[in-house]
């Protein structure tokens, strides 16, 4: 009889829980649109590299992590270098990498993606073509850059060349390789 009387609890207990709970409702067509308008985080990995003659020469990695549907993300790895104008004013100038994207999710995997990424390094002084030192400034720095500014469609996980430019005073070729995937 205890054990007819415990199994009537039970089950009495287990329907009440039951009743208690949340019906799932089906998403609606509506409930979808306003999910694709969220922001979701992806990491942004860049692989920045110089070619020679078909072969990798040097590569530096860069990661960022950027929420779609939002403002640009950026990175800046910069020296600030004294520049004395012919006035004797001290100006700062920025060498090294400013790499600006915005990312946009129209389509689940696939992202639409803005990038600005410049480039910028002070010429060796045995890379200085004859005539283009200030004589009367001759040890001022010589500053090479390199800009691109392009719109890709990224498969998420896939890598994907965003940019590629010769260095018109050598040999070397520069590419933008980026990898998105998602972050949560």
């Amino acid at each position: 009889m205890k054990m007819i009387l415990r199994l009537a609890f039970l089950l009495t207990f287990a329907a009440s829980m039951l009743a208690q709970q949340v019906p799932k409702v089906p998403q609606s067509s509506s409930a979808k649109s306003d999910a694709s308008d969220q922001e979701v985080v992806y990491k942004l990995s860049f692989a920045i590299y110089e070619l020679q003659d078909g072969k990798r020469v040097n590569q530096r990695d860069y990661i960022m992590f950027a929420r779609t549907n939002t403002a640009s993300s950026d990175i800046r790895v910069s020296t600030r270098v004294p520049v004395y104008s012919e006035d004797k004013q001290m100006h700062y100038v920025d060498a090294g990498l400013n790499i600006r994207s915005s990312i946009k999710e129209d389509v689940p995997g696939k992202l639409q993606a803005s990038f600005d990424i410049e480039v910028s390094n002070f010429v060796l002084a045995d890379q200085v073509p004859n005539g283009l030192t200030n004589p009367s400034s001759p040890n001022a720095p010589i500053l090479r850059t390199i800009n691109a500014q392009t719109r890709s469609s990224l498969t998420v996980g896939k890598p994907l060349v965003v940019a590629s430019v010769d260095d018109v005073n050598s040999k070397k070729r520069m590419q933008v390789e980026v990898t998105a995937t998602r972050a949560d």
